[in-house]
């Protein structure tokens, strides 16, 4: 015949495995100059082990400092240039591994995000569940807080208070003067 002769390989396909990352900080609110701990879970999905699989986890730079890593096996190498890098070595397929990093809020008052990658030199096929963020909530203690408060009184826009001396307190919103200081101002504290 005249037919044309097909020569073909067959290839081996890449290893590949699918690695998942979570976080979750304790607290999730915390006070401006307290710690707050990552718990970075990196789960192996398959299907198959991986070595070499590392964690590299962003802290917010200006907000908060280093304190501490650590982890259920392999190393974390420090801080350096806002990330720490967690070399956790061997995973097995289905097999979870744990990283705590802890922080301290440095910043003034507002959210900050902690965001945590992993990767191998596997093949993933699902890269989507490769990176993980957490948002924590600083706030700024009050310097002069209210003592003595017996009773309190909350609107949808404005709340008031009382304390043990008779003194009346309110904050809220006052756009037709019902916090009764003679303004239009609002007043997010008493």
């Amino acid at each position: 015949t005249n037919a044309a002769t097909v020569t073909y390989s067959l290839r081996t396909l890449p290893r590949q495995t699918d690695l998942s990352i979570t976080s979750a900080p304790s607290p999730n609110v915390v006070l401006a100059g307290q710690n707050v701990t990552f718990n970075l879970t990196a789960t192996n999905l398959g299907p198959n082990r991986t070595t070499a699989f590392k964690i590299v986890n962003t802290i917010p730079v200006g907000t908060s400092s280093f304190v501490s890593c650590t982890s259920s096996q392999g190393s974390c190498s420090g801080f350096s240039n806002g990330n720490v890098q967690i070399d956790l070595g061997l995973l097995e397929s289905g097999a979870t591994a744990t990283a705590a990093v802890t922080v301290q809020a440095t910043g003034g008052s507002g959210q900050f995000i902690n965001q945590a990658s992993i990767s191998t030199i596997l093949l993933d096929p699902h890269p989507g569940n490769n990176t993980a963020s957490s948002f924590v909530e600083v706030v700024i203690p009050n310097s002069n807080p209210q003592t003595g408060i017996i009773g309190i009184g909350a609107g949808s826009l404005h709340s008031m208070g009382i304390r043990s001396d008779g003194y009346a307190l309110a904050w809220g919103a006052n756009y037709a003067g019902q916090l009764g200081d003679n303004s239009l101002t609002n007043k997010s504290i008493p």
